[in-house]
């Protein structure tokens, strides 16, 4: 019998526009250029669980929540809300994001 997968998150082409209202929206280039991946709900996810860690460059929360992004080995978290690139030396190494709702 086949096993049913349960999707909790999408990948498409697009850009800032293709951040849907209510969704936290981690994008491949910076200011939002080009694919993006966004949750389906609030929490923890592993983004490699879903093919995107170590991916993105710039996020946007339309959440009006923060976001908490991990990077596996470090004892820090880095907080982001709103719209905008992450930091040079901080794009494509996050591995875990958490969705504060």
């Amino acid at each position: 019998m086949p096993k049913l997968l349960r999707v909790l998150a999408t990948a498409s082409p697009a850009g800032w526009n293709n951040c849907p209202a209510g969704r936290v929206c981690l994008f491949s280039p910076p200011s939002g250029g080009g694919a993006v991946w966004y949750a389906l709900r609030c929490g923890k996810h592993n983004l490699h669980d879903f093919g995107v860690g170590n991916w993105a460059t710039s996020y946007w929360s339309r959440t009006g929540q923060r976001i908490d992004m991990y990077e596996w080995g470090s004892l820090t978290r880095e907080v982001y809300s709103g719209q905008g690139n992450f930091p040079f030396n901080k794009t494509k190494v996050y591995d875990e994001m958490e969705i504060i709702c």
